[in-house]
This record gives structure tokens, sequence and C-alpha cells, in this order.
């Protein structure tokens, strides 16, 4: 397992150039000498370099915590405070859509920052639910087309979960694994049009809608992040059928490999994705691990997947 860490930059510019600065400004017409504009160059690109390095660290620690939540979606709430993904985590409710087996489950950072995440298939229903594909109009814009078990799965849990959510205006991270990263985008347009301000990650999430469906997301919730790795043979097998639907994903795929690495010079979970039938390996292992963390049904939690198939 890839050991994960972040390098971070500390990059502090010298008190005496916003004096030189100044000085440029009231004296247009004197040009720098030419080492003083290569410093200048040299300290604009520090600080550009920063703000990336910056901006790639909050991007890792926030896709961790839509990670550790992902896979506590898969856990009993009894069971959640004993989980090692459970730090610093509380566990506020857990639902069950009962049509279609589809759940969610709603926790709270020491921050008192809500997360919702919805838990990827744990039984034969949910695989059930991922195989209808339909597609179908959107509920709500009947123009763009989307995956009809993803839609059916969130109209059944969104009344089930609303009351567990923060009042009109608040904030919320919503993710989702697999099947979860379905139905956490879709809910992710309830909770907008319910006025949260939903910020989504998916994990290993599949593409579930046409491109009227990606555009009618990012018109309301703006910015999204789709987290994927090559060597995850559940999504590259897919890879075709999305593309013959014409499906997308409402914003990029961020690969996870660009993210973090292990201090070797190579990056973690790096692979050359194939386009055939998923392996044992792909479905039961590469599937459920993502940024080191394990996402999936544990053996020790029957009552998670151990369910009826009808």
């Amino acid at each position: 397992m890839c050991r994960i860490f972040a390098i971070l930059v500390a990059l502090a510019l010298p008190t005496s150039t916003s004096a030189i600065a100044a000085a440029h400004v009231a004296a247009p017409s004197r040009r720098p000498p030419p080492s003083m504009l290569a410093a200048d160059d040299r300290w604009a690109a520090a600080r550009e370099a920063g703000e990336r390095t910056s901006q790639r660290t909050d991007l890792l620690a926030r896709s961790l915590l839509a990670a550790r939540a992902c896979s506590l979606a898969f856990v009993p709430p009894s069971a959640i405070r004993y989980e090692p993904y459970a730090k610093g985590l509380r566990c506020v409710a857990q639902i069950e859509d009962p049509a279609t087996l589809s759940g969610a489950t709603v926790l709270e950072t020491a921050a008192g920052e809500v997360v919702l995440a919805c838990r990827g298939s744990a039984s034969f229903k949910n695989f059930g639910t991922t195989t209808d594909i339909g597609p179908e109009p959107l509920l709500a814009n009947p123009m763009a087309r989307v995956h009809r078990g993803f839609q059916r799965a969130s109209e059944g849990m969104w009344p089930l979960l609303r009351p567990h959510l923060p009042a009109t205006g608040g904030r919320l991270l919503v993710t989702g694994h697999s099947l979860g990263g379905g139905t956490a985008t879709l809910l992710a347009l309830k909770c907008e049009a319910a006025g949260l301000t939903p910020e989504l990650i998916t994990v290993a999430g599949p593409r579930l809608g046409d491109a009227a469906f990606a555009s009618h997301y990012r018109e309301r919730c703006g910015e999204a992040v789709h987290l994927v790795h090559e060597r995850d043979e559940v999504l590259t097998s897919n890879t075709k059928l999305w593309d013959d639907l014409g499906f997308a994903h409402v914003r990029a795929e961020q690969k996870v490999e660009r993210l973090y690495d292990d201090g070797s010079g190579e990056a973690c979970l790096a692979a050359e994705g194939g386009g055939g039938p998923p392996s044992l390996q792909g479905i039961l292992v590469d599937h459920c691990e993502y940024l080191g963390l394990y996402i999936g049904v544990r053996a020790e939690h029957p009552s998670v997947w151990l369910r009826p198939p009808w």
C-alpha cells in the first residue's frame, strides 16, 4: 500500500519586495537592472509554484476526507466510531432507500462540516441498480438524459436524507464511491435545489448522463472532482459503453496518481488501463482502493452486504 504524504512548501517573500515595487511605480521611466528583473521573475514564479502546491495539497486533503467518508458509508452506525478512518468524524445519520437498498451516511467533522457519503454497491440488489442504465429524462430537466437506476435510487434516498442536512444556505461535502458516485451527483443537485451549497467529490464514480446533463449540473452546482485511477478495471471496462451512450462526467477526471507519490519517484497506482472485462483483482481490490484507503464492504458487518437479492 502506498504511503501517502504531502510536501508543504513554505515560500516567504522578503519584506523589501513591496518597497522595491513602490520605487518602480514612483519612477516608471527608470528600468530596473536585469538582475532585479530576474529576481522579480523568480519571486513571481515562486508565488505561482506556491499557489499550485497549496491547491494540490488542499485537493489531496479534501480527497482523503471524501475517501474516508466513502469507506465509512459501508459500516453500520454503531460500529463507525471504532473504525480507524473515523478519527475526527461523527456519524449523524445513516439511511437506506428500501426500494433499491441504496444507502448514505451523514457525517460531521470536528470543525462542524457536514459530509454526505453515498455507499457503493454492497448487495445483489445494488448491482441491479447499476445495470439499470436506461437512460431516461432527468426529472428536473427532460432535455437531459441520465442513468435510470441512479435517478430512481436518489429519488428514494432524498426524502430520508433531507432532515439530517443543514438548513438553507449551508455548505456540505457530497461524495460517493462507485454506485455512490452516481447517486451523490444527483443528490448534489437536490441539495442545490434545496438552497444548500454542495461540493462534489466522487471516488471511482461512473459517468451517469449525457452532455445536456453535465451542462445542467455545471450551471447549478459549479465545481466537482471525479477521482479515478488507471488500474480501476471497473471504470476502464465501461469506457466504451459510456462513450456509445454519450455519457460524460460533469467535470474532468482527476487522476489520483497525480495527487501524491510514495517517495520512490514513481506515481502510486499507475498502470495501463485496459478495455476488456474487469478481473477479480480489478473488482475486489483495485476498484476498492483509492488514495491508499480501502472502500468497500467488511466481512464483519454482514448486515450491510448479506441481503436478499429481490
